[in-house]
């Protein structure tokens, strides 16, 4: 009797044991084949992420690229990429390691430009290429684009996305550290090493408890997606040909002026919120697109189902089945509505403010040109009074009339002054390049007389070559020469002319040791007509320094006052190296 019990212990012992093993290893292939899942749903999804944000950066830069409205390459290039890392900020990281990497190579580096959770100060360090840290952002610079399980920046290993940014030099990276995947299996693990016996009762509770972090961690990430689409105003699709079937990110359907994924989308409902006017043109970039298998892009207007009108500016490149059928088209949606807006206002105000300059510059014109004639005729006959009845008459007389005399002269010369600075921007000359020691040099030899006079003496160091008007240049630096012989001091003047070179801008001084400039009138010198000294302490108009700030402006540059260490002016000329 107790060795039947015995027995059928031992049986329910080797039955118990056997059905263990088998739930454990039962267990262990399911957790085997769902960790094998979840790496590839993490791979495919970390893909798909990295191509939308590629396909969204290559959106935003192509447009700034496009319309760079005289800026370089390079300036088009680092906006996009700042726009890039600003939208970013909020939305790189996902998960407990998740993030995105953006790096550029320098030379032999790996140099990064953003990662998820790192701040601008605190960026991993430069990492030398091949040198088998940062795996992943090493294979997007050398051109590659897929995924894969490698070592990254700080050597932990991380399963990554991988994609290169040719448009911009730079390589994409969307990567989590395996060890974070990994975590929730082996805990399960744990889990079923202590009580295999539970885990077929437990096995349903705890495949959600596997895999609802994983649900919510991809729910979170594609929030986040959702959010920097938002904040970007930029929206992807897919429109598989075969099926008509289009699918909209929930920010294309927010530009199109509806409800996040409202209705199923189609292509005819895209092409019937198209403009009527540029229906054509969008549907033959399409056809063109796919006939010559390349990408399109175009700018168009569109109709929000409350009769709003937005432009929009859209992409997309077809996909190819093995026999060269266009099987799928993928692009991305922009709306630039309020930046055409702001260029049409700029626009119109540009245009107006190019009719206004011509009208005050035709007022000038006309005017000066009237009024020197009645001012001559003046002039003439106040003169032909002074020789005629000078001394004649009694004091009061022989005053008022040099008084006249005075005005008149002095009205001419401000007429003829207001007509040069009329003409700067209008009548000058086109630019070439032009040596700046021979315009100093020009300028000193008209005014070599005074500078005799004064006994001055004027010091030029290397001056550079640069792409200007020659005749208004020598005006600049005849006038600043000519207000440092005129507010002197004492000692004889001297004048020193020295230039350095600062990125792409030249700094050209011109130093003197007369009288001074208060700070406090730095800006006043260059209003028109305005004077710091009463006319008989110091002959003028108040015209020379305006007409100074006008010409450099019309080169691209800026003058003005350095604030003085000592006594005497230093003005300041900066001036583009390059046109």
């Amino acid at each position: 009797m107790l060795k039947k019990e015995l027995s059928s212990r031992k049986r329910l012992f080797v039955v118990l044991l056997i059905m263990g093993l088998v739930a454990l290893a039962v267990a262990m292939l399911s957790g085997r084949a769902l960790y094998l899942t979840a790496v590839d749903g993490q791979r495919l999804w970390l893909q798909k992420m990295v191509q939308s944000q590629v396909q969204m950066i290559e959106a935003i830069a192509r447009h700034n690229i496009e319309h760079t409205h005289g800026k370089s390459f390079e300036s088009a290039r680092s906006e996009s990429i700042e726009l890039v890392l600003d939208a970013y900020k909020k939305n790189a990281a996902f998960g407990k390691s998740g993030e995105f990497v953006v790096a550029e190579q320098i030379e032999d580096m790996i140099k990064f430009l953003g990662a998820g959770r790192h701040q601008v100060d605190d960026l991993p360090k430069p990492v030398p290429l091949k040198s088998g840290f940062a795996v992943p952002m090493d294979l997007a610079l050398q051109g590659q684009s897929g995924t894969t399980i490698g070592p990254d920046y700080d050597g932990v290993v991380v399963l990554a996305a991988h994609q290169p940014l040719n448009i911009l030099n730079i390589g994409l990276v969307a990567k989590i550290d395996l060890e974070e995947i990994q975590a929730p299996f082996i805990k399960v693990g744990l889990v079923i090493g202590v009580g295999s016996f539970f885990i077929v009762l437990l096995g349903g509770i705890l495949m959600h408890r596997v895999s609802a972090p994983i649900i919510k961690q991809l729910e979170s990430s594609n929030e986040g997606l959702s959010n920097a689409q938002k904040i970007a105003h930029l929206g992807d699709w897919v429109w598989e040909i075969e099926t008509g079937e289009l699918r909209w990110s929930d920010e294309v359907f927010r530009i199109f002026g509806f409800k996040p994924q409202e209705f199923k989308a189609t292509y005819q409902a895209f092409t019937a919120s198209i403009h009527p006017d540029d229906q054509n043109k969008v549907s033959n970039a399409i056809s063109k697109s796919l006939e010559e298998g390349r990408e399109y892009s175009i700018e168009h207007r569109i109709r929000t189902p409350n009769g709003e009108e937005r432009v929009v500016y859209e992409q997309g490149s077809a996909v190819f089945d093995p026999s060269g059928k266009p099987i799928r088209m993928v692009g991305t949606v922009l709306d630039i509505t309020k930046r055409k807006e702001t260029e049409k206002k700029l626009e119109t105000r540009s245009t107006a403010l190019k009719r206004s300059n011509k009208d005050l510059e035709r007022f000038a014109y006309v005017a000066s040109h009237d009024l020197q004639e009645p001012l001559r005729a003046v002039a003439s006959y106040t003169q032909l009074l002074a020789r005629r009845y000078s001394g004649k008459l009694d004091e009061k007389a022989d005053k008022y009339i040099r008084h006249a005399n005075e005005g008149a002269l002095r009205m001419q010369r401000l007429i003829e002054g207001l007509l040069v600075f009329s003409r700067i921007n209008t009548r000058g000359e086109e630019f070439t390049l032009v040596d700046c020691n021979i315009v100093v040099q020009k300028a000193i030899e008209n005014l070599q007389v005074a500078i005799t006079e004064a006994k001055a003496e004027v010091v030029v160091g290397e001056l550079p070559a640069l792409v200007a008007d020659e005749d208004q240049l020598i005006q600049v630096f005849q006038n600043l020469i000519s207000n440092a012989l005129k507010f002197c001091s004492e000692s004889p003047p001297y004048i020193k002319l020295t230039a350095k070179r600062d990125k792409d801008q030249w700094l050209i001084a011109v130093t003197d040791n007369g009288i001074g400039i208060d700070p406090e009138f730095a800006e006043r010198i260059f209003i028109i007509f305005q004077r710091l000294h009463i006319r008989s302490e110091y002959p003028g108009e108040g015209l020379g320094l305006s007409i100074c700030k006008q010409i450099i402006e019309r080169h691209g540059g800026q003058i003005w006052l350095e604030p003085p260490s000592n006594k005497g002016t230093t003005f300041i000329i900066q001036l583009p190296a390059s046109v």
